[in-house]
Parts: structure tokens; sequence; C-alpha cells
């Protein structure tokens, strides 16, 4: 049978080797584009390369094929097809050295895709050797921010949001330690060793990669890396519609918990999930950029981003928990009073666990909402609903750690903090809390080392400061707080925190005209923040001008009926010398808020539970006078067995024993405060202590106090830059 054109043609590309030179070229260009695939990233260099390198290798595809077709290999080197004579052709031997290079490379290709491309199998079979696990039994891993390989070096929020996505992913696996955002983030744009990262996070692995996004389509490339050797342990590059984005990070995050072998229910790290427009999502990822950018105006623009994406989304519960804490965070260091925080906050936090029961951010946003409600017992409730959802939730362990702290359960506060700064190592606010918590233990002797290195390293960050002030404003020592407040006043000139504690701590320490200076300061940055009602309040009793006191808090209390607020009200009506309306308030507030140390159920604050001690033996309540002073008596032996000092508990502690009768232990309590330097006058001049007032030995530590106060003034008043007109 004779052959057609087609058949002639075909065999004469088998004789020329041209098949097998396609082949061969077509294989070495895979290879090169995957290798291009995994290096162009970690290279930084521009997005177009991948399509560049592929341009170039397709351009070079029909000149292979015209070489081999128009030339052959001998042995005095390349000749023009035409010019051999058939007798003396190698072709066959060229082709069987080309079937061995055919080989080699798709062993080379094989070996590739096992090693880069597939996840190891979730065995217990051989493998890559994987760190040792942890004390508690679990893994640890850093989320690095993905790098931004798209054409707009803006989108970076996009690219962020999505690696804070996969972290908080991550964080819902109970055998895995994630480290916090605000650590590994720390990382973003630098050039450090996989080994130098992990051990400064603390952490057996690493998840980095990169994000390309064009229109509606995203591509994501992610290894996960064994810190230990350096070596990648899975690998993988992801194409998806920008619709599709949230069964892409689950699909990440579960091939990644697979590659750690740990074991894993998948409705655990799946959770059903409505979908969510890309708009919406985007306004999602833009408002968190804002926070967590920390900038001035930052949670304003936030606010506007949160709302506008709930616009599109009415059921988005993760947008409205975290619109939720933004508010919440507003009153702390925003515009926004106490009282409208949290109005605007409920029904945020209700509807989306209304939405989403298992949402841990809800949870979150709930416990720290009941913590400004001081609603301690409820709030503890929630904050660890959310850290059963996800044990390595960074604002769950915070307020939580702010719950046990209010329960006196002080070991376990600390314990709560060293988590936190395992967790986030690269976030000076835990380190110097450690620190801090140790000291009043007395187990760190060396604490103002220790915080001076951490202000050296961090000096301008302003997360370091509201741990360092909080220690010195409690320790009565005014001037490292002030110093303190004073560089974070120029760190944050927008936030009333500084300028309110600034101007409170002038007005306790007799330095009136100073205080009202910071005082003013306080009014024109936030006219509704409560520390501007702090400040006031100290304002007022270091005057004992108690009827405008009373006003004062009266106006607070129908605004917002906090505990605080219930408690500094009735301690106003006593002074004023109003017992029975004292009475009347703080009995109600004891109904709101209830007071059990032996349960650690202690939403009523011990400064409160005191003064209803007080308002309630003049109304001639005996039995709720004993009733609590027991109580009180739980909570300050549970302060002495646990042998945790602080000063700021001392003048409290010494007003127990007085109501108590035990004047001497009040008189030892106030006498080792004094020689510690104890240096508020105006905490021993309430009626707590009017049974000692005649007191020879009493006095003499008044007038101690008075000079440690003195003495503490004149160093306040010669800090540098205290005038608040000073930028």
């Amino acid at each position: 049978m004779a052959l057609t054109m087609g058949d002639k043609f075909f065999a004469e590309l088998r004789r020329r080797n041209v098949l097998r030179v396609a082949f061969v070229y077509l294989v070495a260009a895979w290879l090169i584009l995957q290798v291009a695939d995994l290096v162009v990233p970690i290279l930084g260099v521009p997005e177009w390369s991948n399509k560049l390198i592929f341009l170039l290798l397709a351009l070079g595809f029909p000149v292979a094929a015209i070489m081999a077709w128009a030339f052959e290999r001998t042995p005095d080197g390349l000749k023009k097809e035409k010019d051999i004579d058939r007798s003396e052709s190698i072709t066959r031997e060229t082709g069987r050295r080309i079937d061995y290079v055919i080989i080699s490379m798709l062993a080379i290709a094989l070996a590739f895709s096992l090693y880069f491309r597939a996840p190891i199998p979730n065995s217990d079979g051989a493998g890559t050797a994987l760190p040792a696990l942890a004390e508690d039994g679990t893994r640890s891993i850093a989320v690095l921010p993905l790098v931004n390989m798209s054409s707009d070096a803006e989108t970076d929020y996009f690219s962020d949001g999505l690696a804070e996505e996969l972290l908080n992913l991550l964080a819902k696996v109970d055998s895995l330690r994630v480290a916090a955002r605000t650590s590994s983030f720390a990382y973003k744009g630098q050039d450090q060793s996989i080994q130098k990262i992990g051990k400064e996070l603390g952490v057996g692995y690493l998840l980095e990669g990169s994000v390309r996004r064009a229109g509606d389509r995203v591509r994501v490339t992610t290894q996960l890396i064994n810190v230990a050797d350096g070596f990648h342990i899975w690998s993988e590059t992801y194409d998806r519609e920008l619709a599709g984005i949230f069964e892409l990070q689950d699909e990440i995050a579960v091939a990644v918990v697979k590659a750690l072998r740990i074991e894993l229910l998948d409705e655990k790290i799946s959770p059903e999930r409505t979908s969510i427009s890309p708009e919406a999502y985007d306004l999602f990822l833009r408002g968190r950029a804002e926070l967590n950018e920390n900038l001035a105006g930052s949670l304003e623009r936030a606010v506007d981003y949160l709302q506008r994406a709930i616009e599109l989304e009415p059921d988005y519960a993760a947008a409205m928990a975290l619109l939720a804490s933004t508010y919440l965070d507003m009153d702390e260091y925003g515009s926004l009073s106490i009282t409208e925080s949290l109005r605007l906050s409920g029904p945020l936090v209700e509807r989306a666990l209304e939405l989403d029961p298992n949402q841990p951010d809800a949870w979150a946003a709930q416990g720290y909402r009941q913590l400004r409600l001081d609603e301690d017992g409820q709030a503890g409730e929630s904050l660890q609903r959310a850290l059963d959802l996800a044990p390595s939730h960074i604002l769950a362990l915070r307020n939580f750690g702010n719950v046990l702290y209010g329960q006196g359960q002080f070991r376990k506060y600390l314990e709560i903090t060293q988590t936190l700064a395992k967790l986030d190592p690269q976030n000076p606010n835990h380190a110097a809390s450690v620190a801090t918590i140790l000291a009043r233990f007395g187990e760190n002797e060396q604490v103002e080392e220790s915080l001076g290195q951490l202000r050296e390293r961090y000096y301008d960050d302003p997360r370091l400061y509201d741990a360092t002030a909080n220690y010195y404003r409690r320790s009565h020592q005014f001037d490292g707080m002030i110093r303190d407040m004073l560089r974070m006043r120029v760190l944050r000139p927008a936030d009333a925190w500084a300028p309110g504690n600034i101007s409170s701590a002038l007005f306790l320490l007799g330095a009136a005209d100073e205080g009202e200076q910071w005082l003013e300061r306080t009014r024109q940055v936030n006219l509704n923040s409560r520390y501007l009602l702090v400040a006031t309040f100290d304002r007022l009793m270091t005057d004992r001008q108690y009827a405008e006191l009373s006003k004062l808090m009266r106006d607070a209390w129908f605004r917002e009926g906090t505990e605080g607020n219930y408690f500094r009200l009735g301690s106003a009506l006593m002074l004023e010398g109003k017992p029975a309306e004292s009475y009347t308030v703080l009995k109600e507030s004891l109904g709101k808020y209830p007071y059990d140390p032996a349960t650690g159920n202690t939403s009523l604050s011990f400064e409160g539970a005191l003064w209803l001690i007080l308002a309630a033996r003049v109304a001639g309540d005996e039995v709720l006078a004993n009733e609590l002073l027991a109580k009180v008596g739980i909570q300050v032996s549970n302060t002495i067995e646990q042998r945790y000092y602080e000063m700021y508990h001392q003048a409290s502690s010494a007003a127990y024993y007085a109501l108590a009768g035990e004047r001497i232990k009040a008189l030892y309590t106030l006498q080792d405060a004094a020689e510690k330097g104890f240096a508020v006058p105006s905490e021993l001049e309430t009626p707590f202590f009017d049974e000692l007032k005649d007191n020879p030995d009493f006095q003499a530590i008044l007038q101690q106090v008075r000079d440690n106060q003195a003495g503490m003034r004149n160093k306040v008043l010669a800090l540098d830059d205290l005038s608040p007109n000073q930028e």
C-alpha cells in the first residue's frame, strides 16, 4: 500500500529526530516555567516576568523544530541535512542519545513534582523530619505576609488580608500554635533568613508565598517551610476567580494542616460560610488594613469601609464583629464616648452571633463589650467561648487576661500574658507586661533594666507605653508614667489616653495648675472621652468639691450605668454627706454586678464593695455590710497568698482592715506602702480611715505620704516637654 504525503512527512520527522527534539524542548520549557514560578516571587521582580519567560520559550519552540529539521549532528559537528550522505548519517545514534535525555528529564520533572508540588501524606511514614512538639503537644507556625505581585502596590491590603485570613483559620486548630499577626507581619519587606525569623518568632514552620490579582482573578502561590532545615514541606499554586476566595482559603489551610500531620476534623477549619461578594470582601480587607496600620484617623476610615461592606452584604458576620470591636476601640483611642461605642456595638455583636454562632471574632467582640460594661463574669464566658473556637485568638486572650486580673487570679493572669508574649513576640506590650507582672510577684528585680531595653528597641512603637505607663502608675512612680505618656502623646496626638492620664496624675500629685492645662488639652482632643471623666473626677476629689463631684458622676451614671459609674457616684454621695442616696445607688449596683470572690465572680469592683459596706453601715444594714466584708476578706487573703504586691491596692487593703476593726493591720499596710513610695494622700483622706485619723501613727504615715507626694511632684515638674502646648 502506497504511503500518503502525510505519512511520508511524519516518517521524515521521526527520522530526523524532530519529534524527539520537540518533546525534549517541551519538557525543558515546563521545568523552566515551574522553577520560575517558585523563584520569581522570592526575587520580587515584576509580575510580567513569568509571561515574558513563557513568550520567549514559545518563540523558541519553532526555532528548535526548524533547527532539528534543517540540521543534523555529525562527528564533524552540525551540518545541513541536504549536505549529508544518507549512508553516513548517524540519526539513529543521535535518536538514542536523545531518548536518554528524555528519560533523564522526565525523571527530573517527576522528582520536582513530588518534592515541590505534592503535599506530604498525612501519615507516620517516612518523609521530611518534623520539629519536636512543644511541651503542650502543639506544633507552631507563623504566616508571613504574602508578597504582592500585582502591578498596583496599593493592593497590599489584599495580599496582607489573605495572609491574615489564613492565619485566622489556622488559629482555630487546637494543636497548632499560631504566631500573632503583629509579630509575623513585622518581617514584611525584610530580607531575613528562614532560620532567623523562625527563631525570633519561636515557631517550627513558616507559611509564605505570593498573590497576583488581575481583575476578578487571583493567583496564590504558597510554600510551607520547615524552619529546622529550610526545606519545603509542601507548596502549591492556585488560580481562582475572586468569587471563590473563601473556598481557596479553606483549601490552603486544610492542606497546611495535613502537611503538618495534625489530626483534624474538617468542620473545625471549614465552617459553612455565606457567599460574600468580592466587592464586600475587598472593603472588609481595606477596613482591617486600616486597623492594622494603627495611624491617626485609621479607626474612622476602618468604620467607613466596614459599614460599606455590610451595606453590600447585610449578613456579613465577620465584618459586623470587626466593626463592633472597632467601635469599642474608638472609646479607648478614637472619638466616641463609651455610651456611643456601647450603643453602636451591641446590635452588631448580637446579629453576628445570630448569623454565625461559631464566629470567634464575634465572641471576642462580645467579651470585649461586656468588659466595657463591667460585666466581668459574662465577659469571661464569652471570651472562653472565643478561645474554644480559636485558641490563638489574640484579642480574646488579652481580654481574658483582664478578666482574670479583675478576679484576683494573678498567677493565671501571668500565664495568659506569657502565652501572648509567645504568640506575639514582636509586640512590646506583652513583653513589658510579663516583666512588670513578674516584678509584682517579686520575681524580677531587674524590671527597670528590662523596660529600658524594650524602650530602646521599641521607642517609636505606641504599644509599649500602654504597659509601661500602667505599671508606673500602679507603682506610684508618676515620673516614669508621665515620661512614657509624653512619648505616647507624640506618637498618637489624636488620642485622649495620654493627656487624660497625665492630667489625672498631676491632680493626684497636687500640681493643680499643670493638671488644668492637660485637662483642657484632653477636652480639645476628645470631649466625650472617659479619660476626661476620670481626670475631672480626680480634680474635684483632690479639691474636695464633693457637690460638683456628685453632679459629674450623676450625669455620667444617667448616660451609662456601668459598675465604675455606680461606685464613683456612690462614693461622691458619701463624701457629700448623703449616705442614704449612696446606699440606694450602691445596693442597686450590687444587684446588677454580683460580687463573690470565692467563685471568681467579681463584676462589682473591690473598691465598689468597700464603699457599699460603708454606706450599708450608715444605713443600718449590718447584715449586708458583714456579708460583703467577709467576701472582701477573701479577696484580700487571696492576694496575700499569691504574694502579689501592687501599690495601687494598698490603700484599699488597709481600708478593709480598718472597716474590719483590725487597726494594727491597717496601719502596718499603710506604713509599708508609705516606705515604698505611696504618694497619693487623698486616698487616705476618706471616711474609711475616720477611726484612725486621730492616731499618732496614722498621722505620721499620712505626713510621710505627703512628703512622698511633694518629692514625686518635683520630679514630674522637672520633666522636659511637660507643657501640653509643646509638640
